[in-house]
């Protein structure tokens, strides 16, 4: 799927006039690090004050349905401008955009004996999906 096109405008209405503002002012100063997009999900990074790095993730089901999610503090608007940054370069550089397949077709690709590979690799440098895996077999019943 191919993520939606939107408008300053609608940014605009997600955001409020400040974070909009703030986020074109990141957005003009390439703040915006890299983006990288997998169907309709998108994930950017975005260089923050004194160069703090915060992941920006962007869904979209259409263009009227579009989610954000900061790694920043911030919590007085919808949006951060961080957010707001990173739908100005999905608007304004789209060819700049990395493109990659959705996760499921990308492990689609690979028998059961490297899935369990790769998730064991996965869990062990990051051991809160340990957890997440256990949910998920608890709740299939095992």
């Amino acid at each position: 799927m191919d993520f939606p096109v939107i408008s300053d405008a609608q940014i605009q209405a997600m955001a409020g006039e400040r974070s909009f503002e703030r986020g074109l002012e990141y957005f003009e100063s390439g703040m915006v690090e890299s983006v990288l997009q997998r169907g309709n999900l998108i994930h950017a990074v975005v260089c923050g004050s004194e160069d703090y790095l915060y992941d920006v993730t962007v869904q979209a089901k259409n263009a009227e349905q579009i989610s954000t999610q900061c790694t920043c503090p911030y919590d007085y608007s919808p949006i951060c401008k961080h957010s707001v940054a990173v739908l100005l370069f999905l608007l304004y550089c789209p060819e700049q955009v990395v493109q990659r397949p959705p996760i499921r077709a990308t492990l689609d690709e690979l028998d059961d004996t490297q899935i369990r590979s790769l998730l064991l690799d996965v869990a062990e440098q990051h051991p809160e999906i340990t957890t997440l895996v256990e949910q998920h077999i608890e709740r299939l019943g095992f």
